[in-house]
């Protein structure tokens, strides 16, 4: 007798009662029986075979009046019998009770007592370490000022018991502001999580089931805009936990850096190299500097100044002063290079406007000293004094203006666009599509379900998933909609189920809704309604992508001959070989593998061969019959030697007749192989749908008897 070492109280504690026999022949009268504990309340209980889907022997039965579990039947050569009891244990139970459970086999070979016992202790207890994992997160771990972010606290109870007292408590940071629960952005995968406003706190206190998970959620909290750059805004959790014997405080911290810097990719630089012309040309989006090369124009031959012979004037005190010879200045002609300044499109400075060629103004020409003319004394004769010749200054030729011609076909370099490399990938995006059933009738209902899952730790800013309704042969039940979180609508001109909504990490979403399916007669008798949906992913940290996924149902109104399966099978003597009162026994087996129970009642019928009888001995010395059906009641006629049995056979189910039957003593010397023949027959439509099993056939085996022969001895006489 075997059960777990531990349990819980209010807990359904299940045992294995196990009877083997290990030798070559079936054991007869065997009787099982197993009192329920007095801390437990029986729930159910089952029989089988180990390792064998072929055998099913007689049901255990539970008496009320005694609190008692009693079975009587055969046990298979090494075939061992497995009785499955499940109890409910009591509430209240305190730590370390110790419930024990016996059971008690008797075998009326020898009147042979075999007695098993199994011992299961209470414990309520919770280890921390072992059985609690707790957990928080926040997205993004990288914010600017003024954005939104989400922190995500969970707790999994791995322990067999719920964790009874549990208080979460959460302060805000200075540096968080929480938005109204207008916005409805407080949830909780467990009962009810409050915001006190007062303390700023997220508050939570409850119950958390046995091997169950706890995630609370509150999102769109902003980071004020003065906050300074590379900051860490941290946030704990406070967790108060009953262990069952002393309270236990545990702590966990998210952590988000404050980025007040925007990184901007760098620009390229544009390199250009002028055209090697005379007068290079600038491209477009340039701006062409004139730089003046100071070029010497050749100073031109001074013309010699005539010597000039004063003549002495009678009577003067003075000499005459020589006329000054003045050398015309020069004008020098500058020259030009142009140096080509690019400014790339889209930035500063990028209008293309040259820059006007500077205008020279010529040296003006210097006006000549005027000759000093001597004063004469009385009686002096003047002396004419010659004029010099002045050489003209040589004229200016203005320099014309270089208007820049653009370049054809030149194209500035754009600035690359930055790529943004995806955080999460379709592979961590899970997305499912199925219905009940997948086989059915017109006139049935269809429910399907949607599940999205984010098996990463970041939160995905939209899911759009659509699903559009291609049969005509199906209406929208628009009040079935349902939808874990957000909201899910219902299209009725485009036909479409629609939900948009976001996506935290590690965490999945359902959406339901149900079908009502067109009736007899409005739709063909045999359809698969293929029905398909889409999910888009698309966010700031994620490259968006679409996943598809599909479901399938069959509508059909009639059950197939190729649904059916009928077989029988010999569960004992598996060599072939019996002898003279040996035990056979036979499994039938009629499966239903249509989606439609059997329009009619199956009949089934088994005739039992010759040198055979249904009749088997009890220890008491009566007779009996050993048959048995998982569903209503096999019976035997005697008169006709026929095991029968008849009822409906539900969809996707089976019926299983099981028998013993008895070889007789008397067998003719070379009696024929034992041959075993089963039917079945329902009626689908006015339709006869018959069926044929037999067994292998068994032969006897020949038994030689010695019998040992005494000379005597004599003596001779000497």
């Amino acid at each position: 007798m075997n059960a777990p070492e531990t349990t819980i109280p209010n807990q359904v504690l299940t045992y294995t009662i196990t009877a083997d026999n290990v030798g070559a022949l079936s054991a007869m009268g065997v009787s099982i029986s197993n009192t329920i504990p007095n801390d437990a309340t029986f729930m159910a209980v089952s029989t089988g075979c180990r390792d064998s889907a072929l055998c099913l022997p007689a049901e255990a039965e539970f008496n009320p009046d005694e609190n008692t579990i009693r079975w009587d039947g055969i046990v298979l050569s090494k075939t061992p019998l497995l009785i499955t009891v499940s109890i409910i244990i009591d509430a209240g139970l305190a730590h370390n009770t110790l419930i024990t459970n016996s059971a008690t086999m008797t075998f009326s070979v020898g009147n042979v007592v075999f007695t098993g016992t199994a011992m299961t202790r209470i414990d309520t207890l919770i280890d921390p370490d072992v059985h609690i994992q707790t957990d928080k997160s926040v997205m993004p771990i990288t914010a600017m000022p003024g954005d939104r972010i989400t922190y995500t606290i969970s707790l999994t109870n791995t322990a067999l018991v719920p964790l009874t007292q549990l208080v979460v408590t959460d302060t805000l940071p200075v540096s968080v502001t929480f938005i109204p629960p207008t916005f409805n952005i407080l949830e909780s995968s467990l009962g009810e999580a409050t915001y006190n406003s007062q303390n700023r706190r997220i508050e939570w206190n409850g119950l958390v089931p046995a091997q169950s998970n706890l995630m609370i959620t509150f999102t769109n909290n902003l980071l004020p805009t003065n906050i300074p750059d590379d900051s860490i805004v941290s946030n704990i959790v406070d967790m108060l936990i009953f262990t069952g014997v002393s309270n236990i405080g545990l702590t966990e911290q998210a952590d988000v850096e404050v980025d007040t810097i925007v990184n901007l990719p760098p620009s390229p630089t544009l390199t250009f190299t002028p055209t090697p012309t005379e007068t290079p040309t600038p491209m477009p989006n340039t701006t062409a500097t004139l730089t003046p090369t100071p070029t010497e124009t050749p100073t031109p031959t001074e013309t010699p100044t005539p010597t000039e012979t004063p003549t002495p004037i009678p009577g003067s005190t003075s000499t005459p002063t020589p006329t000054e010879t003045l050398t015309p200045t020069p004008t020098e002609t500058p020259t030009y290079t142009l140096t080509p300044t690019n400014t790339p499109q889209g930035q500063t400075g990028g209008t293309d406007t040259p820059t006007p060629t500077p205008t020279f103004t010529p040296t003006p020409t210097e006006t000549p000293t005027p000759t000093e003319t001597p004063t004469l004394l009385p009686g002096a004769t003047e002396t004419q004094t010659p004029t010099p010749t002045i050489t003209p200054t040589p004229t200016l030729t203005p320099t014309p203006t270089i208007t820049p011609t653009p370049l054809p076909d030149s194209t500035d370099t754009p600035t690359p666009t930055p790529t943004i490399t995806p955080t999460s990938t379709p592979a961590d995006i899970l997305f499912n599509k199925w219905v009940n059933p997948k086989e059915t009738i017109p006139g049935d209902e269809l429910t399907y379900h949607l599940a999205i899952t984010n098996n990463t730790g970041l939160s995905v800013d939209r899911v759009q998933i659509t699903d559009t309704i291609t049969s005509d042969y199906m209406t929208i039940d628009k009040s079935s909609l349902i939808a874990s979180a957000g909201d899910v609508i219902y299209d009725a001109n485009s036909k479409q189920i629609i939900w948009d909504y976001f996506l935290p990490g590690n965490s999945s979403e359902q959406i339901q809704f149900k079908a009502k399916l067109a009736g007899v007669g409005n739709m063909p008798e045999d359809i698969t309604i293929a029905n398909s949906a889409s999910a888009q992913i698309s966010g700031s940290n994620i490259t968006p992508f679409i996943i598809e996924s599909q479901s399938e149902t069959f509508v059909g109104s009639t059950i197939k001959r190729e649904n059916i399966i009928f077989s029988k099978v010999l569960l004992t003597n598996l060599d072939g070989f019996a002898q003279a009162e040996d035990y056979l026994q036979y499994r039938l087996d009629f499966q239903n593998n249509s989606h439609l129970d059997t329009p009619t009642e199956v009949f089934i019928n088994d005739t039992i061969p010759a040198l055979t009888s249904a009749w088997l001995e009890t220890p008491s010395g009566g007779l009996t019959t050993n048959i048995f059906s998982n569903q209503d009641e096999a019976t035997f006629n005697d008169a006709n030697q026929t095991i029968s049995w008849r009822g409906i056979v539900k969809a996707k189910s089976s019926v299983i007749i099981t028998f013993t039957i008895q070889i007789t003593a008397n067998i003719p010397a070379e009696p024929e192989p034992i041959i075993n023949e089963a039917s079945a027959t329902f009626y689908n439509n006015s339709t006869s749908l018959e069926f044929e099993a037999r067994s292998v056939a068994i032969r006897f085996t020949t038994v030689e008897i010695s019998y040992p022969i005494y000379l005597p001895i004599i003596l001779k006489d000497n």
